[in-house]
């Protein structure tokens, strides 16, 4: 039987077969071969209690958001279930990057107001989100939802397991923090992106695996459940220095959220990398507070670099017509909202 060129590969397991019914060459998962440098002997506790978190039961409890919380439904297990597959090979990583992410995380924590009508959507490199969701749960007690919608591969365009080794660096400081009753169900999310979840830098080869994804409109809260929690703003936090929109498949979210009424705000993490900066920002912000009418006052200036953001519909990834080729193959392999494993063979076969 020949094969089809290029083929999309759904499943829950990690045995990928054609569509067509040929046996594919594509390799297994093979956990010697995932990155887990810069892994780590003990925990963000200084503990090594992270090899409780080795079973994707555990550390998807340590991560999900805690019992009766209306964002349950929003936190993906995809990447977690991959941690079975993995087994011993996993380690807890920490990286230069995340310590980074660390000063600009706490700095925004410890310095900045977060209203109760405000929501987080931080849109980092996945290791540097989690960074951020961890210590906005420590410091702010907002509860982290993963939205992260694809396994690990050691071919795969993605470096996905880099992201299962940071939640388990932190899997014990959440499910203490979740134990001590820190966070409750009526606390705010913060949703956890992975910028790179698009791929958009990367090139990709016929051998890749195919783990980018998107997140759809129905992955993420309605207006309607945002507003019956008391949400009005958004705060989108990205990575670049210039941030200046959303990422691509988060533009018809937005635009539908602010056509309801829901307004947003923009800014940078590293905009949180100097403290004096910040304190000094500060400083200068609230004193011009108080010399202003509070409905004159947009609520994004009480953020350093924060500005108003307003989405509007623009040409994305995904507006392509089927003779765009490039766009329409992403959106085949690596559609968001059904976390299976996906993967693009090339070549014939039979």
């Amino acid at each position: 039987m020949k094969a089809h060129r290029k083929i999309l590969t759904v499943g829950l397991g990690l045995n990928l077969a054609w569509v067509t019914g040929c046996q594919s060459d594509y390799p297994a998962l093979s956990p010697a071969h995932l990155d887990f440098s810069d892994g780590r002997v003990t925990d963000s506790i200084g503990s090594s209690l992270w090899k409780d978190f080795r079973q994707s039961r555990k550390l998807l409890e340590a991560w999900s958001p805690v019992p009766d919380s209306p964002w349950t439904p929003f936190a993906k297990p995809t990447l977690f279930s991959a941690l079975d597959e993995i087994g011993s090979k996993v380690q807890p990583i920490y990286t230069p990057a995340a310590q980074a992410a660390e000063v600009q995380a706490r700095n925004f924590a410890r310095h900045e107001r977060v209203p109760n009508n405000t929501m987080l959507i931080v849109d980092l490199p996945g290791e540097e989100t989690v960074v951020w969701g961890v210590a906005l749960a420590r410091e702010c007690k907002l509860q982290p939802v993963a939205t992260f919608n694809n396994w690990p591969h050691q071919r795969g365009i993605l470096k996905a397991e880099r992201v299962l080794g940071a939640l388990l660096y932190y899997a014990a400081e959440m499910d203490k923090l979740k134990k001590a009753g820190a966070l409750s169900s009526a606390a705010r999310p913060v949703l956890m992106m992975d910028s790179n979840r698009l791929g958009l830098a990367k090139t990709v080869k016929d051998t890749d695996f195919d783990n980018r994804y998107y997140l759809l409109e129905s992955d993420l809260p309605s207006s309607a459940q945002l507003k019956s929690a008391g949400i009005e703003h958004i705060l989108y936090v990205g990575s670049n220095q210039d941030v200046q929109e959303e990422q691509d498949d988060l533009n018809p979210y937005f635009k539908a959220l602010h056509d309801s009424g829901i307004d947003f705000a923009i800014l940078s993490a590293q905009a949180y990398t100097d403290k004096g900066a910040v304190l000094a920002a500060k400083e200068r912000r609230e004193s011009g507070y108080y010399h202003r009418s509070g409905s004159h006052f947009p609520w994004w200036l009480l953020y350093y670099a924060g500005r108003g953001h307003t989405p509007i519909p623009r040409p994305t990834l995904f507006s392509g017509t089927p003779a765009q080729g490039a766009s329409r193959r992403f959106i085949r392999t690596s559609a968001g909202g059904f976390g299976g494993y996906h993967g693009i063979q090339s070549g014939s076969g039979g």
